[in-house]
Parts: structure tokens; sequence; C-alpha cells
């Protein structure tokens, strides 16, 4: 009787600790699937944003004849869209804040190798060179973002660990059971057959 009892407690033990581990995972893995929405978010208004900016300069050096000509058009551009630079620099110091400078250093470098060519003194050569250095940043965010997705479908990796001791655990404490049952059997057999003797 008191095996079972120590056996019971251990259990509802065990499931305790499961169940602990089960509901943290389970609210670090919706962070990582927010962490996950909002980046793809930055990224795709970040492109947007530089996209619009750099067009638009490429646009008015296409039309204007001369360079005071361009300066004119592009101070009243400037002028008209002075929010659009801001947000250029302030989605990219956000996207930044969320990347891991050694994990992923190569798409930080894609990262701030669009931003440099939205914010440099010198326009492009043309929307060509914007379109390159952006497709490249949506190729590398993709590789982070699919890495991250499978890290949320699999769970993180404490939970992955947990699933696979517990399920070892049970089926030891059950085989433990199993034999500690016969050889209880057993032994209370062996002394009711000794006590009917007598």
């Amino acid at each position: 009787m008191a095996f079972g009892v120590i056996t019971a407690a251990l259990l509802t033990g065990v499931f305790t600790f499961v169940n602990l581990i089960i509901s943290k995972e389970q609210k670090t893995s919706e962070f990582r699937q927010e962490w996950i929405n909002e980046l793809r978010k930055e990224i795709t208004e970040f492109t947007s944003s530089v996209a619009t900016f750099t067009n638009y300069l490429l646009h008015i050096k296409k039309r204007t004849k001369n360079i005071d000509e361009f300066n004119s058009e592009s101070n009243d551009f400037y002028k008209d869209n002075m929010t659009l630079p801001i947000d250029i620099m302030k989605r990219y110091n956000s996207i930044l804040l969320r990347l891991n400078p050694k994990d992923d250093e190569v798409l930080i470098k894609k990262l701030t190798a669009l931003n440099n060519i939205a914010t440099s003194r010198y326009l492009p050569e043309s929307v060509n060179v914007v379109s390159v250095a952006t497709n490249e940043l949506i190729a590398e965010s993709q590789k982070l973002l699919k890495k991250e997705w499978k890290r949320v479908k699999r769970g993180e990796v404490s939970f992955f660990l947990t699933k696979w001791g517990v399920l070892i655990l049970l089926i030891s404490a059950i085989s433990f059971s199993i034999y500690h049952h016969e050889e209880i059997y057993a032994a209370l057999s062996s002394q009711f057959i000794v006590n009917t003797s007598k």
C-alpha cells in the first residue's frame, strides 16, 4: 500500500511539473509567433518606404535637366515628405533591435546596405540597385523567419526534451510498478499459503 501511495505522489508531481513546463513553453511560443509577425511587418514597411523614397528621387533626377533644378525639386520633395526619411530610419532601428548581432549578422548587413542606399547623400544609379538590395534583404529575412517558424511548430527545446523525458519516465514507472506488483503479489501469496498450511 505504501508503495502505491509513493508511486501516485510521484506521478502527480511529474504531471504538475509537466503542466508547468507546457504552459511556460506555450507562452514562449506565442511570444515567438508575435515576434515573427512583427518582424515580417517591419521589413515589409521598411522596404516599401525605401522603394517609395528612392523612386521619387530617381524620378526627379531623370526629369530635371541640371543639378540646380534637381536640388530645387528634391528640396520641395523633402519638405512635402519629411516623414518618409524619418520612417525609414525608425523602421531600420526597430528591425535592428529585434535581431541578434551574432546569429543574424548576414541579415543585418543586408538591412544596413539597403538603409545606406536610402540615407546616402548620393542617389543610386537606378531603381535596379534598390531592387537588388531589397530582394537580398527579403531572401535573408525569409531564412530567419522560416527557422523561427520551425521552432514554433516543434516547440521550445526545453518542451521538446521534457516531452520525451516524461514519456521515458512514464514507461519506466509503469514497468517498475508492474515488476514490483508481481513481487508483492508473490510475497503475499506465499504468506497466504504458509498461514493456511498451519
